[in-house]
């Protein structure tokens, strides 16, 4: 019987560690449990999110993950659809890539206007570096200590703090004291409590998705507002009566710009995507976009017992950002006519539409006088 030489194996086995190294330090895997039991597991399976396995046994053999989270079967699941399953069904545990970790941490932030009633008391544990803190067979993850210095650790719990209101939460593993504290503190403070905090997260958030939109990562971009959009509902449910000391109007109109803002973006993804998918999107349901965002600000919809009709400057941004929507399509210039038209009838005097920049007149322009797609070129020019 031959012999295997030992240098082979050690070759291979300095080999293998090496490229087991890469495809951690690279891909960060988190892994996430979850109750079986309750509708947690749509926030995966409806709503997008990447998932690398949910192959139970594959993610007990595999041990290299930077990252942690379990949402224990313990909680109270009043709320949810399922009330009468089985406590004892088996978790829900999907294993899914750090860079996709904000999209499960929107979604069940989002989820909070859903789970906001006091049954629903949601507790949580992360676990920092399991694959050093956990029981192994083998002790090859010993050299991976050097990696989660304590910025990596605040780069992988940054995406948690999307997540307010939880009941209880554990940070634990290789992770610093401090910087475990504060994230405890974080997950479980009440969301929507400070003014400032509401709308630089708000700020962030469009920024964040503009800038995906720009790298063309349109799935992000879009998850991003959307989430926005859920926490415009969250601040609807709980906020407005928890501001103390706030001048409460003026945070209210400066957040109904916010507001404003992302139903732009949204439809101009809409548009891009109509761009990128052809024949998804048509005249009828651009229009239909802009005209929920027109209804909800005129109306105050958005925002219970605040009334707020925009001012003519706002309506033009919205008019402006419509014909924007047509900058690359097919659609014919008679039917762009045609729908700036209609939103220019209700307020044909708005002295705000005239008066914003110079630029604007040209809208009525383009209803009144049918001038040409280059005129309409020009004036899309004209809005960087």
């Amino acid at each position: 019987m031959s012999c295997v030489n030992a240098a082979i194996l050690r070759t291979s086995k300095i080999v293998y560690r090496e490229a087991y190294d890469i495809i951690v330090k690279t891909n960060r895997f988190v892994c996430v449990t979850l109750p079986r039991f309750t509708d947690f597991h749509y926030l995966v399976d409806g709503w997008r999110i990447p998932i690398v396995t949910t192959n139970d046994v594959c993610i007990r053999q595999f041990r290299g993950y930077v990252l942690s989270i379990t949402i224990p079967t313990e909680f109270a699941p009043a709320t949810f659809s399922i009330p009468s399953a089985a406590p004892q069904a088996k978790p829900f545990r999907f294993i899914v890539l750090f860079r996709d970790l904000h999209l499960f941490c929107g979604r069940l932030a989002s989820r909070r206007v859903y789970l906001g009633s006091p049954e629903a008391r949601i507790e949580m544990t992360v676990t920092v570096a399991p694959m050093l803190t956990e029981p192994h067979i083998t002790p090859r993850y010993d050299h991976f200590e050097g990696f989660f210095s304590e910025k990596t650790q605040q780069d992988l719990l940054q995406p948690l703090r999307r997540i307010r209101g939880l009941e209880a939460v554990e940070v634990r593993g290789a992770v610093s004291r401090s910087i475990a504290t504060v994230i405890e503190d974080s997950l479980t403070r009440g969301q929507w409590t400070d003014a400032n905090e509401v709308l630089d997260d708000v700020t962030a958030a469009i920024g964040f998705g503009e800038a995906c939109l720009s790298e063309n990562n349109l799935l992000t971009a879009s998850e991003v507002w959307f989430e926005t959009l859920y926490s415009f509902r969250t601040i609807n449910a709980s906020v407005y009566d928890s501001l103390q000391g706030e001048d409460r109007q003026g945070f209210l109109h400066k957040l109904a710009e916010q507001y404003i803002v992302v139903r732009l973006n949204m439809l101009r993804y809409s548009v891009i995507r109509r761009k990128t998918v052809p024949k998804i999107l048509d005249l009828e349901r651009v229009g239909f976009e802009l005209s929920r965002a027109m209804e909800d600000i005129d109306k105050g919809k958005w925002f219970r017992r605040f009334q707020w009709t925009p001012c003519g400057q706002q309506k033009a941004r919205v008019l402006f950002q419509f014909a924007t929507c047509f900058e690359s399509s097919d659609t014919s210039l008679e039917d762009i006519i045609l729908a700036i038209g209609q939103w220019l009838e209700p307020t044909p005097e708005d002295g705000g539409i005239v008066e914003e920049e110079p630029h604007i007149p040209m809208l009525r322009d383009i209803l009144v006088n049918g001038v040409c797609r280059t005129e309409l070129e020009r004036l899309l020019a004209l809005r960087g």
